[in-house]
């Protein structure tokens, strides 16, 4: 798959896309799945897993950039505002 640049976002989401539902990254870009709040023993495990989650997808969009692109996400920790900036 080709790094997005600036010039074909549109043609690069579709494919990426395919990517973060096949590692089910995909559910965390979308808001879908949030991270579990509170502090129990219960949730600890469900934590860990959306984090685990949201390490692929935070991997996956850097792997997708282009060396150009990488600056604008680098400080960015959160998949989901890495996602917006990417589209914005």
């Amino acid at each position: 798959m080709p790094k997005l640049t600036e010039e074909f976002y549109g043609a690069w989401k579709p494919k990426i896309c395919q990517v973060f539902i096949s590692n089910k990254a995909y559910i965390i870009l979308t808001g879908v799945k949030l991270l579990p709040f509170g502090h129990s023993i219960v949730l600890y495990p469900l934590q860990d897993t959306w984090h685990d989650t949201a390490n692929k997808a935070i991997a996956l969009i850097h792997i997708g950039c282009c060396d150009k692109l990488l600056p604008l996400i680098d400080d960015i920790s959160d998949p989901v505002e890495m996602w917006k900036v990417l589209r914005d």
